[in-house]
């Protein structure tokens, strides 16, 4: 779809799609494209379609409309045509790709997607003026910053295609790249270009160029083959160029180019390899971190598991990583949900970016807005500086909502808005932020049972639930049980610095045949206690006690209609933990007439928590 693309002026970065026959731009409320400007008259201009054509129309506007800097009562418009309307100006049909757009109060910097759509979004009378050395060096900049953009970087492969590009852009004969290497206290080449295997260099233009930091121009000048793979007597070079790699306070090597050519380089191509020498230094040292951070940064946690139901379940987040769909995690809680996100954005090629986590249960609803989207400074009492939002933190990473189930339904619509256009407001502000971010949300309620309680946006869920990964609980995956419990064991042994303990059969087959119904997380605190408290090098059955007196749990229960008794009969030998844990909250609301703000406070938990927990249980007032 064409579209208008607003790169300085009113609501800079926001793309306007031309989807009518007719889109009017102008002061008026009800013009399409609306500019709160005084120079912009109430009905300033038309943009009229035909077919695939696009037509800018002025409308006996005061001020007049600009294409290209030329003032026009007509034009048919071309892609990246620069339209200029008031102080707004447009971009028709721009190649730009906001992804990485990075926005600032006076200004917008954009990326192109390929190199030629740089000198065609140039103004043309610039474009003209430039000779060809001037696009060269042009050129030669976009290739290398594309170079050093990369996931990661292989060093030699990199600087090769740097050396490749700068020996076409100079006419160099040769390009290399030499480094010192401390241990043998001299220079060696790192990369090299040129027609033949063997390196010709001036040595003592290099060792100059290295310990003083300046670059050198000459011409010639004797070279040394000691670097060629069969030696021969010394030679000539025309003109030879080298220039530090590094900074004004430090140098890591040189970068030396030569020609037969005489007088082949200009102070314009010093200038320009000064500049090459610094972006290598740069790709070195960013080389070097990733080494650093290759060696130390823990592996991406995984979730444990050979069951069918749970490597099926693995199987489909695998698949799905590598693209940009929205994903939802459904299972009960405790299953895992946040841990199999993290494995999806390990697996994505989002992986360099953040994974920012938020607990859509955890927040006062009062906050939320702010905590997702972040907030303006001034925006309300107490918000002394601009704060960025989850989403804002996330771009180019992924965010993972979890619990969305219990998002305010005032916010649901502002967070379907972001979906549909990467783009958000911060609290108090007015200007458009985009953010690019891959949602994983998470949910252990049924959304479209909430979606008939009118307690969630269908729209929404759908959104939200393009590819939905059910992940099984731990009763329907009893076979996993052995793996969880023999990874807790080592994993809370080592927290506390103690040998890893061993588990009997006989309390191994307990743990097998017990319900669960806190699923993984349970597991691991009932694995974590007994670790503490016992002091046998192998856990027995006695060491689980407390979960296993009872004997095996039954499946959680649907909840009782209003009409029934809620208290269960806590004499019985069936009685769960989770029944008692119910009677508890039940009773505790009933001696505080159903006030959810002082229950909370006498249970000494979070009233998100109790509200999650009344409707858990299934818990309703009697006289309700």
């Amino acid at each position: 779809m064409s579209s208008l693309l607003t790169i300085k002026g009113y609501n800079m970065g926001v793309r306007y799609p031309l989807d009518l026959d007719v889109v009017t731009i102008g002061r008026a409320p009800e013009c399409v494209i609306q500019l709160l400007d005084d120079n912009v008259s109430r009905l300033h201009a038309e943009i009229r379609r035909t077919r695939l054509a696009f037509t800018i129309v002025d409308r006996n506007s005061r001020n007049g409309v600009f294409v290209n800097g030329k003032r026009v009562s007509e034009k048919l418009l071309r892609r990246n045509d620069e339209i200029t309307i008031g102080s707004t100006h447009f971009l028709f049909d721009s190649d730009f790709d906001l992804k990485n757009t990075i926005f600032s109060n006076k200004s917008v910097y954009m990326s192109a997607p390929d190199d030629d759509t740089v000198y065609r979004t140039l103004d043309r009378d610039r474009l003209h003026a430039l000779d060809e050395a001037q696009r060269g060096t042009l050129r030669l900049l976009d290739r290398i910053s594309n170079l050093l953009g990369a996931e990661s970087i292989h060093l030699p492969s990199v600087i090769e295609a740097i050396l490749a590009s700068v020996a076409e852009v100079v006419g160099a004969r040769h390009a290399v790249v030499m480094l010192w290497d401390p241990a043998a206290r001299e220079l060696v080449p790192l990369a090299a270009h040129g027609p033949e295997s063997q390196l010709a260099l001036n040595r003592t233009i290099v060792q100059q160029v290295f310990h003083e930091r300046r670059a050198i121009l000459a011409s010639d000048v004797h070279v040394d083959l000691r670097y060629a793979e069969n030696p021969s007597p010394a030679a000539r070079a025309a003109s030879v160029l080298c220039v530090p790699v590094g900074t004004d306070s430090h140098c890591n090597g040189v970068l030396y180019v030569d020609s037969e050519q005489a007088d082949r380089f200009s102070l314009r191509d010093v200038a320009t390899l000064g500049s090459v020498g610094r972006l290598v230094f740069l790709a070195i040292q960013v080389s070097h971190l990733h080494d650093r951070y290759e060696a130390v940064a823990p592996v991406p946690p995984q979730a444990i598991g050979k069951s069918a139901a749970f490597r099926a379940v693995r199987e489909q987040a695998a698949r799905v990583a590598g693209h940009n769909t929205p994903v939802l995690i459904t299972g009960e809680t405790g299953t895992g949900k946040e841990l199999l996100a993290r494995e999806i954005h390990a697996l994505s090629p989002r992986r360099s970016g953040p994974f920012v986590a938020l607990n859509c249960s955890a927040i006062p609803e009062t906050l939320f807005e702010s905590e997702l989207f972040g907030y303006e400074k001034g925006a309300f009492t107490g918000a002394t500086q601009m704060t960025r939002g989850k989403i804002e933190v996330a771009s180019g990473g992924m965010l993972f909502l979890d619990e969305i189930g219990e998002m305010s339904l005032a916010v649901q619509p502002k967070l379907l808005r972001f979906l549909q256009n990467q783009v958000f407001y911060r609290v108090g502000g007015t200007r458009p932020i985009p953010s690019d971010v891959r949602i994983i949300a998470a949910t252990n309620s049924d959304l479209r049972q909430l979606v008939e309680l009118k307690r969630f946006r269908a729209d929404l869920m759908y959104r939200l639930n393009v590819i939905e990964l059910h992940l099984p609980s731990l009763r329907e995956r009893r076979d996993d049980i052995p793996l969880l419990v023999e990874y807790f064991l080592k994993k809370f042994a080592s927290e506390i610095n103690r040998p890893a303990k061993s588990i009997s059969k006989e309390a191994l087959t307990r743990l097998m045949e017990h319900d669960w119904p806190g699923n993984i997380r349970e597991l691991a605190n009932c694995i974590e206690r007994a670790v503490l408290l016992s002091d046998r090098p192998m856990l027995d059955v006695a060491d689980f006690a407390a979960y296993l007196a009872m004997g095996r749990r039954t499946r959680p229960q649907p909840a009782p209609s209003p009409d029934r008794e809620t208290h269960p009969d806590l004499s019985t030998p069936t009685t769960t933990l989770a029944d008692m844990e119910r009677a508890h909250i039940l009773a505790a609301l009933e001696r505080n007439n159903w006030n959810q703000l002082k229950t909370a406070e006498e249970l000494g938990i979070h009233r998100n928590t109790l509200r999650n927990k009344i409707q858990e249980f299934g818990l309703q007032r009697k006289d309700a």
